[in-house]
């Protein structure tokens, strides 16, 4: 069940973030001994003065453990129209709802990045950049370089959507925004619209 939630605990966060979400429904659990650190807890987001937007993604546990061989944290960015994808990188089995360009695959302190095929243009372009890893807070933050975005087509006025998963080789292990993914033939839902969220007074959601 996902319910909106009025004034979200810790909605306003130290440093200027911003609850976006928080997801109490644990995740696929698989008995390997790394359950908790793919359990995503909460999404927060900021704007910086050049109007970049922060993100920061706490899980369970978050350690130089936290993600091996075949697991990861993937981000998903979508800012232009009619273009992108519906089927998941990174050799995840399944789709999402919302089409993207640009993911990005965190493990720990290495990162992947991966872009729709049709849109070669944007490769290597580091707009979603790792900035900070806090494994006694189990967070990690991430930065939109939106300068780039605009330079590749994005109009500011346009909704810029992000999607957060974890995954175990080709098997969505959590999703921000939709409580079991697993359970739906690996099909996430609810890409946010996360510059609305901070341009204005957006509600954080809560999913129980």
């Amino acid at each position: 069940m996902i319910r909106i939630v009025q004034g979200c605990p810790n909605q306003i966060e130290k440093d200027n973030f911003r609850t976006v979400v928080i997801d109490k429904t644990g995740n696929y659990r698989i008995g390997d001994g790394y359950d908790e650190i793919r359990d995503l807890i909460k999404y927060s987001a900021k704007y910086d003065e050049h109007k970049n937007i922060y993100i920061k993604i706490k899980t369970q546990k978050y350690d130089k453990q936290s993600f091996l061989s075949d697991s990861s944290v993937v981000v998903l960015l979508d800012f232009l129209r009619d273009y992108g994808t519906y089927i998941l990188p990174f050799n995840i089995r399944g789709a999402t709802d919302h089409w993207w360009e640009i993911a990005l695959s965190i493990k720990y302190d290495q990162t992947k990045e991966q872009v729709a095929e049709n849109t070669p243009h944007l490769k290597d372009k580091q707009i979603i950049q790792l900035t900070e890893i806090n494994p006694q807070d189990s967070e990690i933050t991430l930065k939109i370089d939106t300068q780039k975005l605009k330079e590749l087509g994005w109009i500011e006025r346009m909704p810029l959507y992000v999607q957060i998963l974890t995954h175990k080789g080709e098997i969505i292990t959590d999703s921000f925004n939709d409580p079991k993914p697993y359970d739906n033939a690996n099909f996430i839902v609810g890409a946010i619209p996360i510059n609305n969220f901070l341009n204005y007074n957006s509600e954080c959601v809560e999913i129980k």
